[in-house]
């Protein structure tokens, strides 16, 4: 995922460095992203998913162009919304269970409250998440070794992907 938003962000600093436009802002902002910044996202996306060899790590994907938005009922379904739906199916947890595990103690309610809030709103799309927000978001359900009965996370520090393996328990593993 860090190979990825570097290659976004090297194409963005070439664009800015590069390029010019008499466009308006939102004009600007619309021709990077139709010109550059989407075509260098679905490229990387497969270029490094092929460079780690994902298949022969026996990763679970998401499939088909999870990395595109989708219609469904005259509205859109963004990237974050499936990918995110995907991790709790994969989990087999609801989206409450996943962000509201046991508590602790009694301050870590509102923290939890806060993590199922902000992904609610998220997969509605009401507001994009920052990359530590989302981070956390993600990996807080998962500290202390166990996130539902069969999950792991043997570290932290970046976005979880699913894994199988031919056992029955699922394991969370990380990849910078």
């Amino acid at each position: 995922m860090n190979e990825v938003i570097c290659d976004i962000s090297d194409v963005y600093l070439s664009v800015l460095k590069d390029d010019g436009t008499y466009l308006t802002k939102k004009e600007t902002i619309r021709w990077v992203i139709d010109d550059y910044l989407i075509g260098r996202l679905i490229f990387s996306i497969h270029k490094h998913i092929l460079r780690f060899n994902v298949a022969s790590e026996g990763l679970v994907t998401p499939t088909g162009y999870w990395y595109l938005p989708d219609f469904q009922d005259g509205k859109v379904v963004m990237p974050l919304a499936k990918v995110m739906r995907w991790i709790y199916e994969e989990s087999g947890m609801s989206q409450t269970g996943f962000h509201s595990l046991q508590p602790k103690v009694v301050e870590e309610v509102f923290e939890t409250d806060r993590r199922l809030n902000n992904a609610q709103n998220w997969i509605k799309g009401n507001g994009l998440p920052s990359l530590s927000s989302l981070m956390m978001n993600f990996s807080r359900p998962c500290e202390g070794g166990t996130c539902g009965k069969a999950w792991i996370c043997p570290s932290q520090g970046a976005i979880p992907l699913p894994v199988h393996d031919n056992s029955p328990n699922y394991g969370l593993f990380w990849r910078l």
